[in-house]
């Protein structure tokens, strides 16, 4: 059958052409940046398939990856196929339906199940036999729904037989689960990306010390004040427009949290606060999902390192939500979140979005709730709900999808100069790199160009992202702690003052007595960018004296010299004496 696609692209709407491109751009995006990788589990058990009863086959998978694709193939002996009811069980607990009275009466098979097959299963009758070697899984959301989950664990699949007089074997399966390592996503080795700030490999999730300096980010204040806590209202109600902190209490933290709302003109919207919850909601009163985009954005005063925020209700009284969430940095740049959902909920990769295919969970039940967290700052949460629930919102117990609490805390900016300590080479702009200050005893000739210890090619980093050449990580280095010799002291004093035209040594002992050991050059002015000639013999000026430690570290102070003039001799007037005759002169300077 020949296709026309351009005919059929043609035949789209605007809004419909606009997402078909972005999911392809979406889905090239995807396998260009984050590698994907496939492994197969296989067991072969030989258990016999009982008249009427229920067994389990345990698959454990040892690899850890998320889940972008899962395909089963089953291969099983029969006398009546259309006796069996198989599911294959996500080790959280999740369920998908391969199979349920499908097969006729054909004596067993061995088929591909998988969400790509052009094969739709037969229909339940006993000579709709099994004629393929894949089919699509019988299941809705079909395979699909393991997508964005973690794949190792204990996979269980479930087979019923559920009528009598027929029996067989499970002679084997094989689970092909394909995803991407959780710590090298968007990783690449030699490229400083949004999820890989100092270009080593490994991804931010997973990376215990983002600049390299040796220095773990839980110790250059990754995390220093914590606060947690359900969002509680200030205010009865609230109508649609931008909801402040002031109706808001963010838990009492001294950061000011804005909270802005944004509905659609079609769909509408209300924001409202329940028991302790911030509800979104829309009425859903048209049928294109897609302009269904009300949102709520959360905008902290300053970057915050997310714990854990809460979304529940997602899917309550039997409507289908769809939610999509995006956190950004100070700089606009997407930051890369980590969302692990309820064993109810489904994730679509090429929307970003997770929905329920049933309703009527509530608000705090773990099935329904998203739990999202980053291990990077974050300054700005979007989370947009793209269906309602229809039938309006008359009071705020009939609702969208809640958001239920929230735990943060603020990070670390010694310098103030807006990069976090942890991702920030020199933390207390000092002049002195944090790999040297800390207590590994680096200097500045184990730096790489980058001004830390590994950067992309340069040097190597383990598996948590910490630079291999500390052995282990090294203590922390700010202006407040550092290792005694990484920053020298240079004590300066003044020369005395001599008269003109007499020159000053200022490389005597005597100017720079009390300072720490290192390496003294002088120059003339304060950058140490141009060398003084003489410093032995000097004139009147301020001059620059540089000591520099064996770790490279080093402190510029200025040395003041002074020249007094010359004195003036005054004999007083001229007088003639003869020769013999005493002469008394006096003089003023």
């Amino acid at each position: 059958m020949e296709k026309n696609y351009m005919s059929f692209f043609s035949e789209l709407n605007l809004s419909e052409k606009l997402n078909l491109w972005l999911a392809i751009v979406f889905l090239l995006f995807s396998n260009l940046i984050f590698s994907q990788t496939c492994s197969t589990t296989t067991v072969s058990p030989g258990t016999a398939i009982l008249d009427n009863t229920t067994f389990n086959t345990t698959i454990t998978v040892s690899s850890n990856v998320k889940i972008t694709d899962v395909n089963i193939t089953l291969d099983v002996t029969h006398t009546h196929n259309k006796d069996l009811d198989i599911f294959l069980v996500h080790p959280d607990g999740t369920r998908v339906e391969i199979i349920t009275d499908k097969g006729g009466n054909g004596n067993g098979f061995n088929i591909l199940f998988d969400d790509e097959s052009i094969n739709s299963l037969p229909g339940n009758g006993n000579g709709d036999v099994f004629i393929e070697d894949n089919y699509i899984p019988e299941d809705s959301f079909g395979l699909a729904t393991f997508d964005g989950r973690m794949s190792s664990g204990d996979w269980v699949l479930e087979i019923t037989d559920d009528a009598g007089s027929d029996i067989g074997v499970l002679n084997s399966v094989s689970l092909e689960i394909c995803g991407n390592d959780p710590c090298t996503n968007g990783a690449i080795v030699g490229t400083i990306t949004d999820y890989d700030p100092d270009a080593d490999g490994i991804n931010s999730l997973c990376d215990l010390d983002n600049d390299n300096d040796g220095i773990l980010d839980a110790n250059e204040g990754l995390c220093v004040t914590s606060y947690s806590g359900n969002f509680t209202a200030l205010a009865p109600s609230l109508t649609s427009g931008d909801l402040d902190h002031d109706f808001v209490n963010v838990f009492g933290s001294g950061i000011n949290l804005n909270i802005l709302t944004s509905f659609n003109n079609v769909g509408g919207g209300v924001i409202a606060m329940g028991t302790n919850t911030l509800i979104l909601g829309q009425d859903g009163t048209d049928s294109n999902d897609d302009t269904q985009n009300s949102s709520v954005e959360f905008v902290f005063s300053e970057n915050v390192k997310l714990n854990n925020f809460i979304i529940g209700d997602i899917d309550v009284n039997d409507f289908q939500d769809e939610v999509n969430v995006v956190a950004y940095d100070q700089n606009g740049t997407l930051v890369q979140l980590d969302i692990s959902f309820g064993s109810d909920l489904t994730y679509n990769s090429v929307l970003n979005r997770y929905s329920t295919p049933s309703g009527g969970a509530l608000y705090d039940t773990p099935e329904h709730q998203l739990n999202i967290s980053s291990d990077t700052h974050v300054k700005r949460i979007v989370v947009t709900n793209y269906l309602g629930n229809g039938g309006g919102f008359t009071n705020p117990g009939y609702q969208a999808i809640e958001f239920v609490s929230l735990d943060f805390c603020t990070v670390l900016d010694t310098d103030s100069d807006g990069t976090p300590d942890y991702l920030d080479t020199d933390s207390d702009n000092d002049g002195c790199f944090d790999a040297i200050e800390g207590s590994g005893n680096f200097t500045i000739d184990d730096l790489t160009p980058s001004n830390n210890l590994a950067n992309g090619n340069e040097g190597a980093v383990n598996g948590e992202g910490v630079p291999t050449n500390t052995g282990s990580p090294q203590g922390v280095g700010t202006s407040a702690t550092f290792t005694a010799d990484a920053i020298p002291t240079l004590i300066i004093t003044n020369p005395t003052a001599v008269c003109s035209p007499s020159t000053v040594d200022i490389t005597v002992a005597s100017v720079t007595a009390g300072s720490t050991s290192g390496t003294l050059t002088y120059w003339t002015n304060s950058a140490a960018t141009s060398s003084l000639a003489t410093p032995t013999a000097v004139g009147a000026g301020t001059y620059y004296i540089k000591l520099t430690a064996t770790s490279g570290c080093y402190e510029v102070e200025p040395v003041v010299v002074t020249l007094s003039p010359a004195p003036t001799a005054d004999a007083g007037s001229a007088a003639s004496i003869c020769a013999g005759d005493d002469f008394t002169a006096s003089a003023t300077a």
